[in-house]
């Protein structure tokens, strides 16, 4: 009979709180393509399991620095802390779900003073100033019934942020390795292309002292003299910028890695991309998988379904609530009579509560909560769409870069091919030393274009980890 008489309550408030709110439902995710419309000169496949993906390039020193910069960065360590934050809440939102229990023990001494009182008669009796004193001791309980689901949605919520959180966390460490390594590239390229300037300034020196003998034997004008001047003095200013652009890398790194300029050395390394033997194949995975693996589309779909929650708990805030609250202990003068019957004091209590006119609160409430519901889904479309095209471009890149580095390959062997030629004309006599040291700068020059777009290739290939969410 209690019963049914609640139930009746309960209708009749959802009735004068509004029954017909629409329910507030997460938004359908994107629908991923089949497959990559990009060349990727591979077979798609699915799931490809590649987590430490720079452990490819089989370079210790590299891999030494992506540990050290996943161990030591600021940025890894703010992602951390912002995940213990949102796991805590979340804690403490389930809390919300049990019943909560406090305890009070009290204690007073107090002073009456002289007063007078009537009695029935009329008359007036004295009543001398006395102490007194008080003892208790209470237990308290609250807890709220969740009619509605009001707080198991706010619990997912929180669980739904956690959930973010961790992924943006994996979204830092994965940014972090991609720039270690392209912080590490550009050095390599830094110390490649200084080693081969070095080498090409030897021959513009030779060079120039062969044109000097040649224009003091009058066999020459003095405008190629300059001209090989000029391209020496090239090369010196090529070598100065080179050194800044090695320390600038290194600086990179060393931010990334949580240290100064000064604490971190790395040796030079003057034929690392020739050792690399990066051949810039990209097994893709399945655009849906990559999706699933990218950490800021993960978290973009969390921070959605949180929103959801929390926009139909905004909603559900019209409905009724039901609290149950109680309270026992003891109340006595002294301690002795603390477990005697007439010293247990207890209280309990339901307590039905609705809303019946807030000025429109809880509607103004719920519209914002549903636009930020449609607010986030459509960056998460938005992001979802970035994602497939950054994807596409950088297979695309990949691709691309790999043809060109082997352009230059085949740049270099025809340089190659070229100076031995004139090595031979020379040994037989027919050629000169200007004409071979020539050819050892074009073959040089060549040499560095290699490395370069073996740089880009490398460059490209760490971009389409990235893109594929790995």
């Amino acid at each position: 009979m209690m019963l049914s008489r609640l139930g009746l309550l309960i209708a009749l408030l959802a009735l004068l709180t509004g029954c017909a709110a629409p329910v507030v439902r997460a938004p359908e995710p994107m629908a991923a393509p089949t497959a990559w419309s990009a060349r990727t000169g591979t077979a798609a496949a699915a799931a490809v399991p590649i987590t430490a993906w720079w452990q490819e390039l089989a370079d210790d020193q590299l891999n030494r620095l992506v540990e050290l910069a996943l161990r030591d960065s600021a940025d890894v360590s703010v992602a951390a802390a912002r995940v213990r934050q949102a796991r805590a809440f979340a804690k403490e939102v389930g809390a919300n779900r049990l019943p909560q229990v406090d305890v009070g023990v009290a204690g007073i001494r107090e002073r009456v003073s002289e007063t007078s009182v009537h009695d029935a008669q009329g008359g007036k009796q004295k009543i001398s100033a006395y102490r007194q004193s008080s003892f208790a001791a209470q237990l308290d309980a609250r807890h709220e019934i969740d009619l509605l689901g009001r707080l198991a949605l706010g619990e997912r919520a929180a669980a739904a942020e956690a959930a973010a959180s961790d992924e943006e966390l994996r979204a830092v460490r994965q940014w972090l390795a991609r720039e270690v390594v392209l912080a590490y590239a550009d050095l390599r390229l830094a110390d490649e292309r200084a080693a081969l300037s070095r080498e090409t300034g030897i021959r513009l020196g030779e060079l120039l002292h062969s044109e000097q003998e040649r224009l003091d034997a009058g066999l020459t004008t003095r405008e190629r003299l300059r001209e090989a001047q000029r391209r020496l003095a090239e090369t010196g200013g090529a070598q100065a910028a080179l050194g800044q652009e090695r320390h600038e890398a290194v600086a990179r790194l060393a931010n990334l890695l949580g240290k100064s300029t000064g604490e971190l050395q790395v040796q030079a390394r003057a034929d690392y991309f020739a050792r690399l033997g990066l051949s810039g194949a990209v097994t893709p995975d399945l655009p849906a998988t990559a999706l699933e693996r990218r950490a800021d589309v993960a978290a973009a779909r969390q921070r959605v379904l949180a929103a959801s929650n929390q926009a139909e708990r905004a909603r559900l805030d019209r409905y009724p609530s039901l609290t149950l609250t109680g309270s026992a202990g003891y109340v006595s003068e002294t301690f002795r009579r603390w477990l005697s019957g007439d010293a247990v004091v207890w209280l309990l209590q339901a307590a039905l509560q609705a809303p019946l006119f807030d000025g429109g609160r809880i509607e103004a409430r719920t519209e914002r909560a549903r636009a930020t519901v449609d607010e986030l889904h459509a960056q998460h479309r938005k992001l979802v769409v970035n994602a497939l095209a950054e994807a596409e471009t950088a297979l695309s890149a990949t691709q691309a870069a790999s043809e060109r580095a082997a352009l230059a390959e085949s740049e270099l062997a025809r340089r190659e091919a070229d100076r031995a030629a004139a090595a031979d004309l020379r040994s037989a006599g027919i050629g000169s030393r200007p004409e071979l040291v020539q050819k050892e700068i074009e073959q040089l020059a060549a040499a560095e274009t290699l490395s370069a777009r073996r740089h880009d290739l490398l460059v490209a290939w760490t971009t389409a980890q990235k893109a594929l969410g790995r």
